[in-house]
């Protein structure tokens, strides 16, 4: 798991433990980040917290750039795991 989730007084505390990989949001990281914002609003949290385990002072590298396309398609659509991240947490209304 690339995603850990911890509740303590109805704050979720979900921390990205990819350090290694600068906590990149491949697929599997951004589809991990989404299931653990839907529970932990499931679950009646007030407040979500998204933390990282850190490497070199960096707290996301953003876009993995392995998962890019190379055939010219943009690698941003609607439908991109990292997308719907995006709008998981704008949507959300506890974060």
């Amino acid at each position: 798991m690339l995603v850990n989730t911890e509740i303590k007084d109805r704050i979720a505390y979900i921390t990205m433990q990819n350090g290694k990989h600068y906590n990149c949001l491949s697929e599997e990281m951004c589809l991990e980040l989404i299931e653990s914002i839907k529970k932990s609003y499931s679950l009646k949290c007030v407040g979500i917290v998204i933390k990282a385990e850190v490497n070199r002072n960096v707290w996301s590298a953003g876009h993995d750039i392995k998962e890019l396309p190379v055939d010219g398609s943009d690698p941003l659509a609607y439908n991109v795991p990292m997308e719907e991240l995006l709008r998981e947490v704008q949507d959300v209304p506890v974060i």
